[in-house]
């Protein structure tokens, strides 16, 4: 399974199965993102909305930051970061 799937997979499962308040996915030592690491965590945060659970991002690196406002989801990833 390819990385970006298990997260995909691994983030649903939590929100649907477990059912946290909140779900932070802290991205300090990740280096390298794409559209399908994006969706992953667009895919996570949906079903968390869904759930009325909150899902965010903290401490993406510059690369990371730039690339998740590019994509226009920068705003809906952090902004429960409190």
């Amino acid at each position: 399974m390819r990385v970006e799937n298990a997260l995909r997979s691994l983030l649903i499962g939590l929100i649907e199965e477990q059912r946290p308040p909140r779900v932070v996915v802290d991205l300090r030592l990740v280096t390298f993102v794409d559209s399908t690491g994006i969706g992953a965590l667009v895919a996570g945060s949906l079903a968390g909305m869904a759930h009325g659970i909150g899902l965010s991002v903290r401490d993406p690196a510059p690369f990371i930051e730039r690339q998740l406002r590019l994509a226009g989801v920068y705003e809906l990833l952090t902004e429960d970061d409190s």
